[in-house]
C-alpha cells in the first residue's frame, strides 16, 4: 500500500453513474505504468457516489477497467493537478471523462 500525504498529492475524484451492482476498478498510475494509488481489486461502482483518491505529485493518468466488459480499459491523462472526472453507462455500454463541473 503506497501512502501519501494529503498535503503533498493531487486529489483525483470519481463520481460513479454506473448501473447499480455493475463493478469497476479505478486507479492511478505514473507515465510508466506503475501503479500510485486507488483500486487493487474490482469493486461495485454505485450509483450516484464519489470515489477519492490521492496520488503522489507527479504526472499521472487515471483508469478506469469494468470487468466482464466488451469495452476496453478506459485511461485519461497525463495530469499534473487535481482532477474531477465521471463513469457512466452499463457494463457494455460506459465512459470515462472529466467533468466540467467542480468536484
Amino acid at each position: 500500500m503506497n501512502i501519501v500525504s494529503v498535503t503533498e498529492a493531487y486529489k483525483v475524484v470519481i463520481h460513479s453513474y454506473m448501473k447499480y451492482g455493475t463493478l469497476c476498478r479505478l486507479w492511478t498510475e505514473d507515465e510508466y505504468g506503475n501503479y500510485l494509488s486507488g483500486d487493487k481489486s474490482d469493486r461495485t461502482c454505485h450509483e450516484d457516489k464519489d470515489y477519492t483518491y490521492y496520488t503522489p505529485p507527479t504526472t499521472f493518468y487515471v483508469i478506469a477497467h469494468a470487468p466482464f466488459s466488451l469495452e476496453e480499459d478506459k485511461k485519461r491523462g497525463p495530469y499534473h493537478n487535481d482532477i474531477c472526472l465521471t463513469i457512466q453507462g452499463t457494463i457494455n455500454d460506459w465512459d470515462f471523462y472529466e467533468s466540467s463541473t467542480p468536484c
